[in-house]
């Protein structure tokens, strides 16, 4: 019997263990690829999404601002004309109360299915959407206001998941912060109809 020397045997025993290693990799390799490939592909969706809001953001809040501006300086200029003297710049500013906006159910579907469609198929949590009407919108919320307005929104998307209008990614009922994305096919002018009358969900759900 030959007698292997030792060396030789380190060497046998190592390229054994590194085909052993190249073969998981070739197995594992086109699973890998397309996981990471698709990880890459939302994750370049949400960034897009990210970029549009911002953009938005950028685009909306200053003018907002400036309105406001300008209506607090007009009545600041209607105040002097009564020669009293008063300081308006020291009066405690007064929160509004909530109304939703006075926004109807047909803007804020619109606004709904708008925000989802060019997000490109990324998926968005209620907190998303709502802060996108907000912004598209033009007014900003008091946090308290906001989330009385975020349950309208989520009342509202519930009500689009159930004829179709949108996809529901999380589960019915559910703690956690519900997700949304755009239906994968069109609606149809049922659906549509329905999608435009309104109509508020008032059940329980996710958060």
């Amino acid at each position: 019997m030959v007698k292997i020397p030792s060396a030789l045997k380190w060497m046998l025993s190592r390229r054994a263990r590194l085909k052993g290693e190249r073969d998981r990799l070739v197995a594992r390799l086109p699973e890998l690829v397309s996981t990471i490939g698709k990880e890459t592909a939302q994750a370049e969706r949400r960034l897009s999404s990210c970029k549009r809001r911002l953009a938005i953001a950028e685009l909306h809040g200053p003018g907002r601002l400036k309105a406001l501006d300008a209506d607090i300086a007009a009545i600041d200029a209607a105040i002097a004309m009564y020669g009293v003297d008063i300081d308006p710049g020291r009066l405690s500013p007064i929160r509004g109360q909530y109304n939703g906006w006075a926004m109807d159910y047909g803007q804020m579907t619109r606004l709904i299915l708008r925000a989802l469609k060019e997000c490109d198929g990324a998926e968005l949590t209620t907190t998303e959407i709502a802060l996108i009407l907000s912004v598209e919108s033009g007014v900003a919320l008091p946090e308290d206001e906001f989330q009385s307005f975020r349950l309208r929104v989520r009342r509202r998307m519930r009500r689009l998941a159930a004829i179709g209008a949108i996809r529901r990614i999380h589960v019915a009922k559910t703690t956690l912060e519900g997700r949304w994305s755009a239906a994968t096919r069109p609606l149809t002018d049922q659906e549509a109809e329905a999608a435009a009358e309104g109509g508020e969900d008032e059940g329980g759900g996710e958060a």
